[in-house]
C-alpha cells in the first residue's frame, strides 16, 4: 500500500465538515470528482499539502493559473505591497488600471482597450453582449467541446447522452436561453461555412477557444482560424478568440500570436490575475466605444481592484522579463513528461499516448490518432473510465491531476526536472497498478 494512502483521517473529517455547509463540499462543480476529496491545508511551489501533511505534486496547477508554481513570494510581496499602500478595494479607479491595461496591450497587439472583470465566465457574457450590440444581432457561433463558462448564454454542447442535436450543458438553463446559440464542430471550417450562410445576417460573433482546452486539447488544422477570420469578415461578423486558457499560456501574445490570426475582440484571465479573480476583455478602441460610453452595461463590485491588479502587473511584468526562453524550457519540460506518461502506459501494457501543446498535456487512454480533429473524436478515443480511475491512483502515489477525461495538465516554472523525475517513478507504479486492476 502506497504511504499517502496510511493516514487521511483529518481531511476525510475535515471534508464532511465541509460538506455539512457547502452544497457538495465545494464550490466548483469541477473540483472533486472521485473518492479521494482533498482539503488543501498550504501550497508551495509544484506541491500541496492537504491537512494531514501529505505532499502531492500537482498538475492541475489551479486550472492552469499558477504558471510560477504556487505561492511565489515576489507575487505575494507585490500584492501585500498594494494592500497596505491602497486597502483590498474600494471601487475607484486608480493607476493601476493604466499600468495593466498598458501591458496587456503590449502583449496583444489587437488590444487597444480593455475592460476588466472577475472571472472568465464574467468576461465572455460580457464580450458576447457587445458583440450583439455592435452588430445588432442576436446569434452567436460556438464549437463542439469549447468552454466558455458557465453562464446560460453559453452554456450549450454536444452531448453524447443527448443524441446528435445540441442541447443545455446544465439543469436549469431553459431552451430559448441558448436558442441563439449555433453549434458547429471545430475544425470543419465547411460547416461554419454553410451555417454563416444559411443564418449569416442573424450573427454577431464567431466566438472560439484557439486551442480547445477542456474538449482535449485540439489544435487548430491549418487554415481552420485564418477561414474564420475570413468568414467573419465576409459576413459582418465579428471574431472572438476566448484565451482565457491560452493567454499567456502558449505564448506570451496567446493563440493570436502562435498561429498569426487577429481578432476583433479577446477575453483573458487565469494566468493574468497570477492567482487572484481576475479576467479582461478587450480590443480596437472603436469596438470598445459602445462600453464606454455605457451603451453596453458592464460591471461589477470587485472589478479591477488593487489587490487582483498588483497581481498582474507583478506577473505581466514576470513574463516580460523571462522573454521566449521561458516558454521554451516550459515546452522542453512538458514533452520530457508527455514521452515518459506515454513509456509508462507501454511498459505496463496499457494502450495510450499523450496529446500535448505548450505546457497543457493530456493523457488519452486510446489509441493515437492522427485523425482526431473534432472533440467527438476524442470523445470516442479517450476511455473515460480509465482515465479517472488513473487519476485516483495517482492521488495514492502523491500526484494530482484534473480528473476530468478531456481536461487538462499544466506544468509550471516550479516544475523541474528533479520534480518531473519523481513524478515519472510515482506515474509508473500508478500505471502498474491499473494494468493489474485491469488482468
Amino acid at each position: 500500500m502506497p504511504e499517502w494512502t496510511v493516514s487521511r483521517t483529518r481531511s476525510q473529517e475535515l471534508f464532511q465538515e465541509i460538506a455539512h455547509w457547502v452544497a457538495g463540499g465545494e464550490t466548483s462543480y469541477a473540483r472533486q470528482m472521485g473518492t479521494f476529496p482533498l482539503v488543501i491545508a498550504r501550497s508551495e511551489g509544484p506541491f500541496l499539502y492537504d491537512e494531514d501533511g501529505l505532499r502531492y505534486i500537482d498538475y492541475c496547477c489551479g486550472y492552469g493559473v499558477n504558471l510560477f508554481g504556487h505561492n511565489p513570494p515576489w507575487l505575494v510581496e507585490a500584492v501585500c505591497q498594494a494592500i497596505r499602500i491602497m486597502g483590498p478595494h474600494f471601487a475607484f479607479p486608480h493607476r493601476l488600471y493604466a499600468e495593466v491595461g498598458e501591458r496587456i496591450a503590449a502583449f496583444f497587439p489587437s488590444i487597444e482597450q480593455v475592460r476588466f472583470a472577475n472571472s472568465g465566465t464574467e468576461a465572455v457574457m460580457a464580450v458576447v453582449r457587445l458583440a450583439r450590440a455592435i452588430t445588432g444581432r442576436p446569434c452567436i457561433v460556438k464549437f463542439e467541446g469549447a468552454y466558455h463558462g458557465w453562464a446560460d448564454p453559453v452554456c450549450v454542447g454536444w452531448q453524447a447522452s443527448s443524441g446528435e442535436g445540441p442541447a443545455p450543458e446544465s439543469a436549469g438553463v431553459l431552451p430559448e436561453a441558448v436558442a441563439s446559440v449555433l453549434l458547429c464542430p471545430f475544425n470543419d471550417l465547411e460547416a461554419v461555412e454553410a451555417c454563416l450562410e444559411a443564418r449569416g445576417l442573424e450573427i454577431a460573433a464567431i466566438l472560439v477557444e484557439p486551442v480547445l482546452g477542456s474538449g482535449g486539447l485540439l489544435q487548430p488544422a491549418p487554415g481552420f482560424l485564418q477561414g474564420l477570420r475570413a468568414l467573419a469578415d465576409r459576413y459582418g461578423a465579428l471574431l472572438i478568440f476566448d484565451e482565457v486558457l491560452t493567454g499567456f499560456r502558449i505564448s506570451p501574445g496567446g493563440a493570436q500570436a502562435l498561429y498569426g490570426v487577429r481578432p476583433d475582440l479577446t477575453v483573458l484571465g487565469k494566468i493574468l490575475g497570477g492567482g487572484f479573480a481576475l479576467a479582461a476583455f478587450g480590443g480596437p478602441r472603436e469596438l470598445m466605444r459602445p462600453v464606454a460610453e455605457g451603451r453596453v452595461v458592464h460591471g461589477g463590485t470587485y472589478t479591477g481592484s488593487p489587490t487582483v491588479l498588483a497581481a498582474a502587473r507583478a506577473v505581466l511584468d514576470r513574463l516580460a522579463r523571462e522573454g521566449s526562453a521561458f516558454y521554451r524550457t516550459l515546452a522542453e519540460r512538458t514533452e520530457r513528461l508527455a514521452r515518459g506518461i506515454e513509456a509508462a502506459m507501454h511498459a505496463a501494457g496499457l494502450v495510450g499516448h499523450v496529446r500535448r501543446i505548450a505546457s497543457m498535456l493530456l493523457p488519452v487512454f486510446g489509441p493515437s490518432s492522427d485523425d482526431a480533429r473534432t472533440y467527438r473524436d476524442l470523445v470516442a478515443l479517450q476511455d473515460a473510465a480509465r482515465y479517472r480511475r488513473f487519476c485516483e491512483l495517482l492521488v495514492r502515489y502523491g500526484v494530482f491531476a484534473h480528473r476530468f477525461p478531456l481536461g487538462r495538465w499544466f506544468l509550471s516554472a516550479a516544475h523541474t526536472e528533479e520534480i518531473l523525475e519523481e513524478s515519472l517513478d510515482r506515474i509508473a507504479q500508478a500505471c502498474m497498478d491499473l494494468a493489474r486492476e485491469l488482468g
